[in-house]
């Protein structure tokens, strides 16, 4: 019989490190867990309750983020700014009136959108004719979604989900988003690309109380174990990212450092409140290089004059270096609070060519950097988020499961008990009663019967419980890199401030990538010989040491660390000895 290797702690050191190992494990879940439910009359209804999760296609689906809040808080064109191209509908009224699903395409693909009724059907459309689905239109009210496509970086990593606005005018709006994160609306999401891996959630400068009641319903009705909800805050914008944003989960809630240049809330001449993401779909120079020579070449009280409204700005105006017209055609191509911000800010930091203005505001949006952390915390942990997910639904038919084997273990040893009362009994009055003989036989070979259903049920439950401790052991210790990248973000430099110490901490969680080459910092394709072993001992001895003198906030990283080297020298020696 083949030895496995244990970890110090108990577990089975051959889960794996990397999220292609752990998706075997739930791939061999998926698998044998209807096969072992279905050998019992009494489990058989929790097998297809298993085999309904699609745990194995659930790997294959596109990852999904779907981006929520309030309405008028500018979730469609945040979700421009992060597709690179204005698909969704703008504005200052309430715009989005179903669950719209932005997905990657290419061709003409790009130039039609398609409905989905609420009948089944599903037709497409030119994305002139989107008007008819904003607001309170009767198409809105016929639709269950609508699909947009673009051939953008983003949506070939992820799809997109725009929801409509809570504390909506119209109360459809809000039962629609809620339903989404409540799951009434599972079905039609998991047809269409695969519910919710990820939640951008889009709050005014100062969160609402109706904001926290949302969260709270996304934390209880749809968070799966390691996924967590990215809050983008929005500092009073109307175009696109916020300048400043958090990541926050059920008891590690996590303040994220604003992006630079992007903490300005007071506004005023000189000092433009820096808050406002690239509009998406205006990127001609030509239209920057006018709104940055209308920003630099007026005289400061020109500008204040311009600025006091949209309407002022359109207004003949003797000293505006751009005429009436002009100005009037710059708004048709920017929103009043776009154009207004990027005027303040080339005129506070003289900027007088378009493409600077265009790099300038794109920094002060942040838009890059939530991006960059959808891609590390999110895209690049999309495997085992995405198991997650379903994994948390399995659990408990599982764990019914166990229970109810136990149950059957426990009456199955039970009857055997009365079997052999009954057969002494029996035995015990066969000298006057000869006859009884058949009712001994008859009493043995129940109780013979019995035996073997008690062994085939005890060899389930101990089948099923290896395997869900297998399963859950591999994503305990993913997960765990999880909290621990997060909390290594939150890691002050006074209590860890040696660059490369920081480095090697986010290899070992694997920040990097999972594998046992890429959490050692090693090429891929890096033979674990004996000199490796020695520098992991090394390592290993060297974090663990480190831990008993660290801080109160860098010692659990440490120790996670300590733990991430046992595991691959367990995994080593194990390789070594088979």
């Amino acid at each position: 019989m083949e030895e496995t290797a244990r970890h110090p702690s108990g577990t089975d050191s051959t889960i794996g490190f990397s999220y292609a190992a752990f998706e075997t494990l739930v791939r061999e879940f998926a698998e044998s867990v209807p096969a072992l439910l279905l050998q019992h009359r009494e489990t058989a209804d929790l097998a297809f309750a298993v085999e309904r999760l699609g745990l194995v296609d659930s790997l294959r689906t596109r990852f999904t983020v779907a981006i929520i809040g309030q309405m008028r808080v500018c979730k469609s064109t945040l979700l421009n700014a992060l597709i690179g191209r204005r698909l969704a509908p703008t504005g200052v009224s309430e715009t989005t009136a179903t669950v719209n699903w932005f997905r990657h395409g290419e061709g003409d693909r790009c130039e039609r959108f398609r409905v989905h009724w609420n009948d089944g059907s599903s037709e497409d459309h030119p994305l002139e004719a989107v008007a008819q689905w904003l607001g309170q239109s009767d198409h809105a009210t016929r639709t269950q979604a609508l699909d947009f496509f673009a051939d953008s970086p983003f949506l070939r990593v992820a799809n997109i989900v725009d929801t409509p606005g809570t504390r909506s005018v119209l109360n459809t709006h809000e039962a629609t988003v809620r339903g989404f994160l409540a799951e009434r609306l599972e079905a039609e999401t998991l047809h269409h690309g695969g519910r919710a891996d990820a939640i951008i959630y889009v709050i005014n400068p100062v969160a609402r109380q109706d904001d926290r009641d949302l969260l709270a319903l996304f934390e209880e009705r749809t968070r799966p174990p390691g996924a967590s909800a990215l809050q983008q805050h929005r500092r009073d914008a109307e175009v696109g990212a916020s300048g400043g944003w958090r990541r926050g989960a059920p008891g590690r809630a996590t303040q994220m450092p604003a992006p630079a240049g992007a903490t300005g809330r007071q506004g005023g001449r000189g000092h433009p409140r820096q808050r406002h993401a690239r509009p998406a779909g205006c990127r001609a120079v030509a239209v920057w290089d006018q709104v940055a020579r209308l920003a630099t070449a007026s005289h400061a009280d020109v500008l204040d004059d311009l600025l006091l409204s949209d309407d002022y700005f359109c207004r003949d105006h003797p000293a505006a270096p751009l005429d009436s017209a002009t100005r009037r055609a710059l708004l048709e191509r920017l929103s009043w609070p776009a154009l207004r911000f990027c005027l303040q800010l080339a005129h506070q930091k003289q900027i007088d060519q378009g493409a600077a203005l265009l790099q300038q505001v794109r920094d002060a949006s942040g838009i890059d950097r939530l991006q960059q952390v959808l891609q590390a915390r999110f895209f690049a942990l999309s495997g085992l988020i995405k198991a997650g997910t379903v994994l948390r639904k399995a659990w408990q038919p599982c764990d019914q499961a166990l229970l109810t084997l136990r149950d059957l273990t426990e009456r199955r040893h039970s009857a055997l008990q009365r079997a052999d009362q009954a057969a002494a009994l029996v035995q015990g009055l066969m000298g006057s009663t000869p006859a009884l003989r058949l009712v001994l036989d008859y009493v043995t070979d129940s109780k013979s019967a019995v035996a073997n259903e008690q062994q085939r049920v005890e060899a389930t439950w101990n089948q099923l419980d290896r395997i869900r401790t297998r399963v859950e052991q591999g994503f305990r210790f993913l997960d765990a890199d999880l909290a621990y990248l997060e909390q290594l973000e939150q890691l002050g430099s006074d209590e860890l401030p040696d660059p490369a110490e920081r480095a090697e901490l986010r290899r070992l969680f694997g920040g990097n990538g999972s594998s046992i080459q890429q959490r050692l910092g090693l090429a891929p394709d890096t033979p674990l010989d004996a000199a490796i072993e020695d520098q992991v001992w090394d390592r290993r001895d060297a974090w663990a040491t480190r831990r008993v003198q660290a801080s109160r906030g860098l010692a659990p990283l440490c120790a996670h660390a300590s733990d991430c080297l046992d595991r691959i020298l367990e995994h080593l020696d194990h390789q070594t000895r088979h």
